[in-house]
């Protein structure tokens, strides 16, 4: 990601981890989330629901290897922008920062942290 959306203007900040995300979010506000279902420390999906419980209502766009899931239709339920799935092409990732500065933040509840994988965040 940094590869990619650094040389093309955008400030990327990555976590290793879930735990490492939600402690960025608890002093960042990002204009765009990417986020990992399936990575080490939290899952994705407990990433999302302690930024939501955060009140962090940036744009998450869910990236997945494993589109069918339990795990990804739980993610769902959380309203993400959208969902790519892996592999994708550079262009995929520029598409979907398109997307986001089309439709911008949105507000979406969500309930608490729970155990589970890693986020990568992008600010513009």
């Amino acid at each position: 990601f940094k590869g990619v959306l650094g040389p093309a203007g955008h400030h990327v900040t990555a976590a290793q981890t879930g735990q490492d995300a939600l402690r960025w979010a608890e002093t960042l506000r990002f204009d765009l989330i990417f986020l990992d279902l399936y990575l080490p420390g939290l899952n994705g999906v407990a990433v999302f629901k302690g930024l939501r419980q955060l009140q962090h209502l940036s744009p998450v766009i869910v990236i997945t290897g494993y589109p069918d899931s339990s795990l990804l239709a739980e993610a769902i339920e959380l309203g993400p922008l959208t969902v790519m799935k892996k592999p994708f092409a550079v262009n995929q990732v520029l598409q979907a920062i398109q997307l986001c500065a089309r439709f911008g933040p949105r507000v979406v509840p969500g309930p608490g942290p729970e155990p589970g994988g890693t986020a990568r965040q992008v600010e513009r």
